[in-house]
């Protein structure tokens, strides 16, 4: 995606890769804020790369542009000043979608709730899930599951085999199908599994 950008920031020209990939009509965008078109959060960091003074080479950085519907896309971002050239005369950004910084942060949202090693909940996410299930009138019934012994796993063949049991236990535990059932990974052998009880 090429967006050529006017020193006031308003978008002299735009490609249909980037109209097509953001979902806006071509003859509405020529002439508007490059703004208009950026997450709220991302703005002032792309305003920013445009708006440096002798820009030695190209500024890249991370943003996200906001499709029509409303919904955001993360961009790595190229801007490249080239108000001086006699021919461009404008800030020229290109933008491809990047896979690796999505991932990288769909990545970081969900280890904040869940076990790295058995993509179970953690304790963060279990409790979170735990008070959304207890309603008023009803109960929460909690079974702890503990691995005896499983320290001597670790010793005794090493600490991937100690993973693929732990791995193999959170496989069979969520395997389990009943409504409203939370499970999660507490610690290095502690699983927890809760399930929501109606009281009369």
């Amino acid at each position: 995606m090429v967006a050529l950008i006017r020193p006031d920031g308003t978008i002299r020209s735009i490609n249909d890769a980037t109209t097509r990939a953001l979902g806006y009509p071509p003859e509405t965008v020529a002439g508007r804020p490059f703004a208009d078109y950026l997450h709220a959060d991302d703005r002032e960091r792309v305003v920013e790369a445009m708006q440096r003074e002798g820009n030695a080479g190209p500024v890249t950085l991370d943003a996200r542009f906001v499709r029509s519907n409303g919904s955001s896309i993360l961009c790595e971002f190229t801007v490249t000043d080239m108000i001086d050239d006699p021919v461009v005369g404008s800030f020229v950004v290109n933008a491809q979608v990047s896979a690796a910084l999505l991932d990288a942060r769909n990545r970081i949202d969900f280890l904040a709730h869940h076990d790295s090693r058995t993509g179970l909940l953690n304790r963060d996410g279990f409790m979170q899930q735990a008070r959304d299930l207890i309603a008023p009138g009803s109960g929460l019934g909690i079974l702890l599951i503990d691995i005896v012994k499983f320290r001597s796993v670790n010793e005794l063949y090493g600490e991937p085999t100690g993973d693929a049991v732990l791995a193999e236990i959170a496989t069979r535990i969520d395997q389990i199908r009943w409504t409203d059932l939370v499970t999660a990974r507490f610690g290095a052998d502690e699983f927890v599994v809760a399930l929501r009880s109606d009281q009369e």
